[in-house]
């Protein structure tokens, strides 16, 4: 599954903090890349790409709940 998430103070040593579904909710998983960017332009004041997300920190990717 893919998960939406951004590094702490964007700094990568640190684990990855995963998009929530609400506070204290559960990950939000998408089974494409494209699902997950779907939703962050849909959630988001601008569209962007995915390599645009990441600029700015916010990056998809596969989660592993271990």
């Amino acid at each position: 599954m893919i998960g939406i998430y951004a590094f702490p103070y964007g700094i990568s040593l640190n684990p990855r903090e995963w998009a929530l579904s609400g506070e204290g909710g559960d990950v939000m998983l998408f089974n494409t890349n494209n699902e997950a960017l779907a939703w962050l332009n849909e959630h988001s004041d601008i569209s962007q790409t995915e390599d645009e997300y990441a600029e700015s920190g916010v990056h998809i990717g596969e989660y592993d709940d271990e």
